[in-house]
């Protein structure tokens, strides 16, 4: 990841928590409304977006839900079912930021390339993806992230944690984020690299 481009997407996330903490009512709870952030993507960045759940099971699937971009240059998000409430809260999330940060440059028409290239170089910390199309697969969780549980939060909760380290399904919890997620961006190769 391009540390240029990470910080242009923290930008617009903060650009758009910015929107959220000045039109969305208990804006300052820990607890971020996907759906509230739904709105503002829609209301203030006048992007169209639908989000639909699939009757597809996600057991046992690394994809979990995908952003399809229409030729009337709409944004339809689609969902695998079974998830639970913080993974779904996240997924949602994650997509609506590659909502955000959609460029054509970060487009991948062939579908099958692009899901190759996910797999295979996304769930590896030390690979780097060959295309921009999947590197927003990067930048879009760190988005997601961020705006669900900023870095400055991220700092507080770990100068407060006790001796033995964060609780981390406590914050897991109070944020609404899934404990995998929290444990990964709360380590100190994250906490470093966003620093």
């Amino acid at each position: 990841m391009s540390k240029t481009e990470v910080t242009e997407c923290i930008e617009l996330v903060h650009e758009v928590a910015e929107h959220y903490r000045l039109n969305v009512l208990n804006s300052a709870r820990t607890m971020r409304s996907v759906e509230d952030l739904e709105w503002i993507v829609g209301t203030f960045l006048q992007k169209k977006v639908t989000v639909e759940s699939l009757k597809v099971p996600a057991a046992g699937k690394w994809i979990k839900a995908a952003c399809v971009i229409t030729d009337a240059g709409e944004y339809e998000i689609y969902v695998l079912t079974g998830l639970d409430l913080d993974a779904r809260r996240f997924i949602i999330c994650k997509e609506l930021f590659h909502v955000v940060l959609d460029a054509e440059s970060r487009r991948n028409m062939d579908m099958f390339r692009h899901l190759q290239e996910v797999t295979t170089t996304f769930p590896v910390a030390i690979v780097q993806p060959n295309s921009a199309a999947a590197a927003c697969e990067y930048y879009a969780e760190a988005a997601a992230m961020e705006f669900l549980f900023p870095y400055t939060e991220r700092l507080a909760v770990l100068a407060a944690a006790p001796e033995g380290g964060p609780n981390y399904a406590e914050i897991a919890s109070r944020y609404g984020i899934p404990q995998e997620y929290v444990e990964s961006y709360l380590g100190a190769p994250l906490m470093d690299f966003f620093s």
